[in-house]
Formats: C-alpha cells, sequence, structure tokens
C-alpha cells in the first residue's frame, strides 16, 4: 500500500515563539548577505586625496627651477599604497599616465612659478597639484580610468561624477593618416639640417580640418610608434643619414615608413589601445 505524503506547513498562528524566530534568523541572514555584498564606500574628496599623491614639483640640482609632473609615481616621491583604493589609483594612473601629451596646464604651472619667489617644496607641491585639477583632459582620463578600477577592488564612490565618455568611431586608415603623418614632422632648421618632430606644437596639424579626437589620437599614437625602437631608429636614420636629401624626401621617406604594413598595424594598435579616452578605432587597417 503506498503511503502518502503529506507537506506540513507552519500556520503563524500554531506556534507564535517558534515562528518569530525563523523569522528573525532569516532576517539577520539576509542582513548579514547584504551587508557582504554591498561594497565598501569611498568619497570623491578620499579619490582625489589618493590621485594628487601622484603629481609633484619636481627640481634637480643641475635644473633647481621647478616643474610641474602629473601621474608620475616614479620621480614624485610617492609611497605605493597596498589599500584597495592604493592598487586601483595606481592601476587607472598607468593607463592614463599618456594623456600628459595632450595636457597644457605645466606650462601655467611654470608661469606661477616664475611669477613669484621660490616657494617651498610643500606649496610648490600644492600648486602642482591644483594645476593637474585644471586641465580638463588630464582629469578626464584618470577619473574615467580610476572609476573602471574600483569595482574590480571591490569599492564604490558615492559622490563620484563619472566624466563623459567619447562618441565611438570607425575611420579609415586613409582618413587617419594625414593626422598621423602630421605628428611625425619634418622641419628644415637651417639650409642642410632637418630634424623631426614627434607629438609637439611644431607640427602639421593646422593644415587639416579641426577635429580634437583625431588630434588626440594620432598624437598619442605617434608617441607610441615614433618613440619605440626600431622605429626611433629610422627616424633618425631618414632625417639624418644623407646630407644631400631634401625635406620633400624627408616626407616621403617618413610616409613611406607609416604607411608600411608593420607601421600601420602598431599604430592601429595603439589607436585601439586609447580608444575609451579618444573613442576612434580604425578599421579597415
Amino acid at each position: 500500500m503506498r503511503r502518502k505524503s503529506t507537506l506540513h506547513f507552519l500556520h503563524p498562528t500554531a506556534d507564535p515563539g517558534r515562528w518569530t524566530s525563523r523569522w528573525c534568523v532569516a532576517g539577520v541572514l539576509a542582513t548579514l548577505h547584504c551587508a557582504h555584498a554591498r561594497p565598501p564606500e569611498i568619497s570623491s574628496a578620499e579619490l582625489r586625496a589618493e590621485i594628487d599623491r601622484h603629481s609633484c614639483a619636481y627640481s634637480t640640482a643641475e635644473y633647481p627651477e621647478y616643474s610641474a609632473l602629473f601621474l608620475d609615481a616614479e620621480r614624485c616621491p610617492v609611497t605605493l599604497s597596498a589599500s584597495p583604493l592604493g592598487r586601483a589609483v595606481a592601476e587607472a594612473i598607468a593607463e592614463a599616465r599618456a594623456i600628459n601629451f595632450l595636457g597644457t596646464t605645466s606650462e601655467q604651472f611654470d608661469e606661477a612659478v616664475k611669477a613669484r619667489p621660490r616657494p617651498t617644496q610643500a606649496a610648490a607641491d600644492t600648486l602642482a597639484r591644483s594645476m593637474f585639477w585644471r586641465d580638463p583632459l588630464l582629469v578626464r582620463a584618470v577619473l574615467d580610468r580610476a572609476l573602471v578600477r574600483l569595482p574590480a577592488h571591490r569599492l564604490r564612490c558615492a559622490d563620484c561624477q563619472a566624466p563623459p565618455r567619447p562618441a565611438p568611431r570607425i575611420v579609415a586608415w586613409s582618413d587617419f593618416f594625414p593626422y598621423i603623418s602630421a605628428f611625425i614632422w619634418p622641419v628644415e632648421l637651417e639650409a642642410g639640417k632637418i630634424d623631426v618632430y614627434l607629438c609637439s606644437g611644431i607640427n602639421g596639424a593646422a593644415a587639416l580640418p579641426s577635429d580634437a579626437a583625431m588630434i588626440h589620437a594620432a598624437k598619442l599614437a605617434a608617441v607610441d610608434f615614433g618613440l619605440e625602437e626600431p622605429t626611433r631608429q629610422k627616424i633618425r636614420n631618414i632625417a639624418h643619414g644623407e646630407a644631400s636629401r631634401s625635406l620633400a624626401d624627408v616626407a616621403t621617406l617618413l610616409a613611406a615608413l607609416i604607411d608600411a604594413p608593420a607601421s600601420r598595424a602598431r599604430i592601429c594598435a595603439a589607436v585601439a589601445q586609447r580608444r575609451w579616452f579618444t573613442g576612434v578605432t580604425i578599421d579597415p587597417c
């Protein structure tokens, strides 16, 4: 004979003490679970203070004038923090440091220092950090990367505002080529002497349509491409290899170097690496 199975339900009025104790245990477990799942909060002031540690005023015995260093843990006296916030910020700065090539407020720091009596190291550091927060590109870059990194370290910022993200863009190599070429730029300084300027204020960008995203992508890619070896040596050889080369000859040889398949691949990879900042992707490359 098959035994009937019976489901027993605890009626709330059957044993009030037992019913209440079960609800209390369930409530405690739920509270513990929520406390475990919710990441610790930090404030925007705490995040800013940790970022500030990576910028300073720098001088040496050989060059006693202060200069501003932004996002530079190597030359600023930074003791890297082992805290979750310290690790998150260090990782963010490692990604954002290259944006220094687009910054402008270091020049404002130089002017401010020259306009006053020599400040103490502490006062110069404070001035450098204030200049960092005036640079919209650097601030956008480091805050973007920091807020991306915080969740991996089980942190969340209670009052941080995420900076705006650039709109994604896909451009062809033929459209990008004039921009990257403008920042690997040959100049004849005097008769027979040609130098190549890499990602500097001396460039060919003035002749191109004004496009901030393309210019930022090209400048950053020019640094990544032009400063690595053996590309650096190839550029030197083109500029200084033969005294008989004209400016037009050097420009033609540089264009061929940039447009070579291996160079294209490296430049496109460099642009993709900064897509989070510029929004630009090259396709086809």
